[in-house]
């Protein structure tokens, strides 16, 4: 199957990088929100 040879997954990421990140996606998708409304 195509998870044979699959690694496990690692976090390469700090919990604060990641943080930032989600804050960025979600402030992205709601302009994107607020924009498709109008």
């Amino acid at each position: 199957s195509w998870n044979e040879n699959a690694k496990p997954f690692t976090w390469t990421a700090t919990a604060d990088e990641i943080l930032v990140k989600v804050r960025l996606v979600q402030t992205s998708m709601k302009k994107l929100v607020n924009n498709n409304a109008k």
